[in-house]
């Protein structure tokens, strides 16, 4: 058994979809830098969630948000017949092979799925997808949320690099870990 405290607030996809599908980057990466950190505090101490993705993000209130699912990873990785749920766009490649090795690359993936999608509006296609054919878009090719003022903002080169890099289908070519992923951002 696994007890949780239930976050009172909305998923993220429900965030995003009352905001009309997507959120400016400045705004994303404002909302994801605490649970950037709280992940690499994770990692630190040998926890990889696995399951990382906008339905397990709770937005509790104006730019707090609570990341779900803790414990369903460690009965995964117990010996038990518990197979892991994978969520399309948001797994990593690496999920869906039969010898299910992960690391801190496989949270970067689901978090930088995680961040294309807040500022995209867009869901990242498959990995099993993108094994057999790569058809992700440059984040950059899309028409961002505008600013309160209505102006439309340009997604930075810089980060459109880190989403992409940390999106990488193989593992190899990801951040090594959240100290350098989150210095790119």
């Amino acid at each position: 058994y696994a007890v949780t405290e239930k976050a009172d607030g909305m998923t993220l996809t429900q965030y995003l979809e009352s905001r009309g599908g997507r959120i400016g980057w400045n705004e994303a990466l404002d909302l994801l830098d605490p649970l950037l950190v709280s992940v690499e505090k994770l990692h630190r101490a040998g926890v990889i969630h696995r399951g990382i993705c906008c339905d397990n993000i709770t937005v509790t209130g104006p730019g707090v948000v609570r990341l779900g699912g803790y414990a369903v990873p460690a009965m995964r990785s117990q010996g038990t017949e518990l197979k892991a749920q994978l969520y399309a766009g948001y797994a990593a490649p690496e999920q869906y092979t039969a010898s299910a090795f992960d690391g801190a690359f496989t949270d970067i993936y689901a978090l930088c799925a995680v961040l294309y999608r807040m500022v995209t509006g867009v869901t990242v296609p498959s990995a099993r997808e993108r094994l057999h054919g790569d058809e992700l878009e440059d984040p950059t090719r899309y028409t961002l949320a505008p600013l309160p003022d209505g102006s439309v903002q340009k997604l930075p080169l810089y980060l459109a690099d880190a989403i992409l890099h940390g999106l990488q289908a193989d593992a190899a070519d990801r951040f090594a870990d959240m100290q350098a992923f989150r210095m790119a951002l």
